[in-house]
């Protein structure tokens, strides 16, 4: 190659990087190296940066480079094609925002960065204070001759008095013990609502960037809200799990089999196969693969589940068969305490007992009712099932429920259960494992209902798997009795 072609092929890369943000990484880091999904992914910061996507979530596993892009890259690429904007980025910490802070502010040092954006510049040397003279420290620094600025924070931390046109969250969570706190995803998604979404600017885009921890973290939030709400934001979501497996595999994903890895140079299918030997299901189904309620669950997998279906008065369990009739038809309720969005969920199942001792959830009511709208549920389901008997957990509200009902003469009665939750769901997720428990094909809620179990005990919400354990601490009280046989000798009752 000439050296008139060479210089021709490096104009025609500086001209490039101007364009889109992968070529300008490549620019500018010459040593990266690329996959497939990298290039997805560069492909939708495009689209972020020109505003034609304002509200952005990537979920991937970690060291999977979403930080160079999202946290490095982004920034600077933004600042080099619109020195007037304005970014706000934060991060789990203050100290690893500053830590990005700076990693973009030697980005747009480098001789490299200047031949792409010869317009964008920044102070020579760190001034905090000086008046009129751009601003630059480990928190905020601002283009010169610009009104370009970034500020950047920990989550929670300080932001206020700063607009946005690009806003930036990149992993919102440090660790377990954050993600599995009530009270901090609390914190994360009121500090969200209340400070950082209200720095928008006119027609500013947000990007959430993440590993995802938990079912309720951040973003199961904003997308359980916007499922709820079509007036709520909209997002375009790019979520792709370490290793394939048996999950639908998203349009987007360039493997169309399972076993695949999403980045095999860096982490071939041995080393993620070795890292999820190392870990719970849970941590490698959320960390890993971004479902942290998917499918083969903590207690109980997805393989474990049976299900029949009702025709007429039978009931059909595929190998199994008994009528109706034949059934003990008993109910058993997780009550709640009110109808607001954030309390939990009243649950009133209906199960049929068989002489088996198998059971079978043949209905399911679930909703958000404040307790005396509860009370009429009861009447409804007594009449389109006549249950024998009609279960309440009697532990917090369920008590004063169940004197209420008692009175009005239905046939309630009440189980007192002074253990954790774990513990209660013990004998139930037994008695799923060995294919004694059936669900309905026409639950309402079924996949929902699933979800919930098959998460349990870090899914959003337990009052369905608390209805479950009720049903299962019932028929061990009150087996089937068989001629010549008591099979309640089989379950002694604790003294």
């Amino acid at each position: 190659m000439t050296v008139r072609s060479e210089a021709a092929e490096l104009l025609l890369k500086r001209r490039r990087a101007r364009t889109n943000i992968l070529d300008y990484t490549r620019f500018t880091m010459p040593e990266f190296r690329e996959s497939w999904h990298h290039r997805k992914m560069a492909s939708l910061l495009d689209q972020f940066v020109n505003k034609e996507i304002t509200r952005l979530i990537i979920d991937l596993p970690p060291r999977h480079t979403k930080s160079e892009f999202v946290s490095r890259r982004l920034p600077s690429y933004i600042l080099g094609i619109n020195p007037d904007a304005k970014i706000i980025s934060c991060s789990y910490g203050a100290d690893l925002a500053s830590m990005m802070n700076r990693d973009v502010q030697k980005i747009m040092d480098e001789p490299v960065y200047h031949e792409v954006f010869p317009n964008t510049s920044l102070n020579i040397s760190n001034i905090r204070t000086v008046s009129g003279t751009p601003l630059r420290n480990s928190e905020i620094f601002e283009v010169v001759g610009h009104k370009g600025v970034y500020k950047c924070a920990g989550v929670g931390g300080a932001i206020t008095g700063y607009g946005m046109d690009y806003g930036i969250i990149d992993d919102p969570i440090k660790n377990r013990e954050e993600a599995e706190s009530p009270v901090y995803r609390e914190k994360i998604w009121q500090w969200y609502q209340s400070t950082f979404r209200s720095r928008r600017q006119k027609g500013a885009a947000i990007l959430l960037t993440m590993t995802r921890w938990h079912e309720d973290d951040l973003a199961g939030r904003l997308l359980e809200l916007a499922d709820k709400n079509p007036k709520a934001d909209q997002w375009e979501v790019f979520s792709l799990p370490a290793l394939t497996d048996d999950e639908p595999i998203a349009e987007y994903d360039e493997r169309t089999e399972p076993g695949q890895a999403l980045w095999p140079d860096e982490f071939s299918v041995d080393d993620l196969l070795s890292t999820k030997a190392s870990l719970t299901v849970y941590e490698w189904l959320s960390l890993y693969q971004q479902r942290p309620s998917a499918a083969a669950g903590n207690l109980v997998k997805k393989e474990q589940f049976k299900y029949c279906h009702i025709i007429g008065d039978l009931l059909d369990m595929g190998d199994k068969q008994a009528t109706l009739s034949q059934c003990k038809i008993f109910q058993t309720c997780d009550p709640a305490v009110s109808e607001k969005t954030s309390a939990d969920y009243f649950v009133l199942g209906t199960w049929a007992q068989t002489p088996e001792n198998d059971i079978a959830l043949i209905d399911l009511l679930r909703t958000r009712l404040e307790q005396p709208k509860q009370i009429p549920l009861f009447r409804q389901q007594l009449l389109k099932w006549n249950p024998k008997t009609q279960w309440i957990a009697t532990r917090g509200i369920g008590l004063s429920l169940f004197q209420f009902l008692k009175e009005s003469g239905l046939p309630v009665d009440k189980i007192d259960e002074d253990i954790d939750k774990v513990s209660r769901f013990i004998p139930a997720a037994t008695r799923i494992a060995t294919g004694t428990v059936y669900f309905s094909v026409d639950l309402p809620g079924l996949h929902d209902f699933e979800a919930e179990l098959l998460g349990f005990p870090n899914a959003a919400h337990d009052d369905q798997v608390d209805m479950v354990s009720l049903a299962a601490n019932v028929i061990m009280k009150n087996p089937f009795k068989k001629k010549g046989f008591d099979v309640s000798k089989m379950f002694p009752s604790k003294k």
